[in-house]
Formats: structure tokens, C-alpha cells, sequence
């Protein structure tokens, strides 16, 4: 993992590499920092390629290791051509990324499955908190049950906007 400290995405605050997701500065998200030099003397094209057909094909690139068991692993959906919006557009040729071919039909997936394996390989028993609006809403049976969709949201009372 060549990820070497965290950084708020918003004030620049830096952070030690340890299982915090919040600057207490801003409240802003904070984001890997990576060692550049290190990436490029470990990560190489053939590599990737050999992969897993998911987005743990990119584990050298992610701030965490791959998961022993990769169940529903997301990511690789494919990318289909869109003629008619493309000449709408005035475009000679337009590709969308197919986000639905994920486990849960959600482009979300990919941030979900690098969030549980940090929890898991910080020895967390839990899975990450839920956000409103998370759950996949294309296929009923993808739902959860009713009792647990109730939706929390938390704002520390020290934070004002002027």
C-alpha cells in the first residue's frame, strides 16, 4: 500500500495514515497521500492487466490491500457506445460507463468495497456506516428490509457556515 498519510481534501490539513475520514479543522474529507516514486517502481500496465476483473486488479493504487474473499467484487463495467446522444451532442463518437453491471447496479460500489476492506484490515466487525441514498433501488429484492432503512444524519454542533 504506497499510501503514506491523509490530507483534507479541503483545507490541506495533513494527517498521520490512521482510520480517521474527517478533518477536525473543517469537517472535510481527508484523502490518501501516495509515495509517486514508489508507485511507479511497483505498479506496472502488466500487472494490472493480470489482475482480477474488478477494481482489485488496481490494489497497488488503492489505500488498502485486497480482501482474502472478493465476493461481488466490483468494478470493470463496460463502457457502451451511445450513437444518438453522441450526434445530439455533436460529437464524433460518446462511450458511458455501465455502472448497473455492479453488484448492486450503483457506481457506489467501488468506494463501498475499498471502505469495507479498510475495516476489515483494521480488524473492524462491522461493515462502514450507511448514507442516506445508498442502497440500490433498481431491482426490489436488492432492498433492505424495511426496519432498516431508517435514515440518521449527524452534524457535529460546533460546526457553524457563516
Amino acid at each position: 500500500m504506497p499510501a503514506v498519510s491523509l490530507t483534507c481534501r479541503v483545507c490541506d490539513t495533513p494527517y498521520p495514515l490512521e482510520a480517521i475520514g474527517t478533518c477536525s479543522r473543517c469537517f472535510g474529507p481527508l484523502d490518501p497521500v501516495y509515495d509517486r516514486a514508489e508507485l511507479a517502481r511497483t505498479v506496472t500496465r502488466e500487472q494490472i492487466e493480470a489482475g482480477p476483473r474488478s477494481i482489485w486488479r488496481y490494489a497497488g493504487l488503492l489505500p488498502v490491500a485486497p480482501p482474502a474473499e472478493q465476493r461481488l467484487a466490483p468494478g470493470l463495467t463496460p463502457l457502451v457506445s451511445a450513437p444518438r446522444l453522441a450526434a445530439a451532442l455533436g460529437v464524433g463518437e460518446l462511450l458511458i460507463k455501465l455502472d448497473t453491471a455492479n453488484p448492486t447496479h450503483s457506481f457506489k460500489d467501488r468506494v463501498v468495497a475499498v471502505a469495507a476492506a479498510k475495516a476489515q484490515e483494521l480488524g473492524s466487525r462491522r461493515s462502514p456506516a450507511r448514507r442516506p441514498g445508498t442502497w440500490p433501488t433498481p431491482t426490489r429484492h436488492a432492498q433492505p428490509p424495511k426496519a432498516s432503512r431508517r435514515r440518521s444524519s449527524f452534524r457535529p454542533t460546533s460546526s457553524r457556515r457563516s
